[in-house]
């Protein structure tokens, strides 16, 4: 077919698109898209370049000219901050520093416990033999919670924090732009207040040491501060709603694995590794490149749209073989799930032990899990994949 005809990101090529990145893969590692004029980066090696590549491929989405492809993460502040965090060194360096200074490991380990009582309520909920849309049970609320309660937000407003919440979720969530405006409002209103409390009243936990961290020597002002904590807050919440949905459902439709790891639970965290690289919540990256690029024959030009497809580096053959069975006994440490290079998601750790507390205490109560009926998968955000529904059957 002429590289033209392969129309990637349409709702129907979103409801499976992996056949449609393995046809991309084909023609060569990267695709021109040229109605859109967007270039695709489709096979592994070549993904996992550009990632390490960050001079060629650019991170500053002042530079795009397709920067509305973000709109789905936040309005006002948050557009902001995603300027801010996407950006290329030395700001991004200086910011990245900031951030690894208040979200330590030593933070997010602290969170275990905790993270096994608040899964532990909502999993106490579901009951076997009973079908639950898993998402919104469980996969969706969790992840709020946890960031909710590392800002410092009061348990009492949890589910206040999590209807505007609601607002930045492009995937689990269907309203219109008024509504979504009016939530992301709300939500910017409550971090602005939330940040002046914490100057005048220090306090232990995330808004309050972003508050006292200084970066490039000077402290973030309030809208810079409210808008780096609206990104924060997406970027730990949706993600993980679609790794922890895609983890149990990998292992719903494979119930040899579930029996296996519910046997031997030191095999949770190749699963969950597995998993983000068999559907990668992130599908795509976008960049712009630098400079001329060539690349297996085609000239990618200058200030070009680039799409570095994690989703499908993932699924390449050459990266990683038989790509469409889920194992458990592969090499994962070169997945790009949380990308590569100077923009690794700082948010993987907590990614991964959220992941993993759930899947733990769901086998501690269920003996079994399958579906139970239709799933409906992301077909509203382009760049996410997983579910939006996903009805599931636990057993006792």
């Amino acid at each position: 077919m002429p590289a033209t005809t392969l129309e990637l990101y349409s709702r129907e090529m979103m409801r499976d698109p992996y056949p449609a990145y393995a046809e991309a893969r084909r023609r060569g590692p990267a695709f021109h898209d040229a109605e859109h004029d967007i270039w695709y980066l489709v096979q592994y090696e070549a993904c996992y370049a550009a990632l390490q590549d960050h001079g060629t491929y650019s991170s500053d989405v002042r530079n795009w000219s397709r920067a509305g492809d973000f709109d789905f993460v936040s309005g006002g502040g948050g557009g902001r901050g995603i300027v801010m965090l996407m950006d290329d060194p030395p700001l991004h360096t200086e910011l990245k520093a900031l951030i690894n200074h208040v979200f330590t490991p030593r933070r997010v380990a602290a969170l275990d416990p905790w993270i096994r009582e608040v899964s532990g309520r909502r999993i106490e909920d579901l009951q076997p033999g009973k079908p639950t849309e898993f998402m919104r049970a469980l996969a969706v609320p969790l992840p709020v919670m946890v960031i909710a309660h590392m800002l410092g937000v009061p348990e009492e407003r949890w589910e206040e924090f999590k209807h505007w919440s609601d607002g930045v979720n492009a995937t689990v969530t269907r309203m219109g732009k008024e509504e979504k405006r009016r939530r992301l409002d709300a939500l910017d209103s409550f971090l602005g207040a939330a940040v002046a409390e914490r100057r005048t009243a220090p306090t232990d936990d995330l808004i309050g040491a972003l508050v006292t961290a200084e970066v490039a020597g000077r402290r973030l002002d309030d809208q810079e501060l409210v808008s780096l904590l609206a990104l924060l807050l997406s970027a730990g919440n949706e993600t993980t709603t679609l790794l922890i949905g895609g983890l149990v459902d990998a292992l719903a439709l494979r119930p040899e694995l579930w029996e296996r790891i519910r046997a031997d639970r030191g095999l949770i965290p190749a699963a969950v590794e597995e998993a983000l690289r068999y559907d990668s919540p992130v599908q795509y990256a976008n960049r712009y490149t630098t400079r001329t690029v060539e690349l297996g024959g085609e000239t990618i030009p200058e200030g070009a749209n680039v799409r570095i497809v994690l989703a499908s580096a993932n699924r390449d053959p050459e990266g990683f073989p038989d790509p469409d069975s889920f194992r458990l006994d592969r090499q994962l440490s070169r997945h790009v799930a949380f990308g590569y290079g100077i923009h690794y998601c700082l948010g993987a750790p907590l990614a991964r032990l959220e992941a993993e507390v759930v899947l733990s205490m769901l086998m501690d109560k269920f003996e079994s899990v399958e579906r139970a009926g239709t799933v409906l998968r992301n077909t509203l955000a382009p760049a996410l994949g997983g579910y939006e529904s996903l009805p599931l059957l636990f057993g006792a």
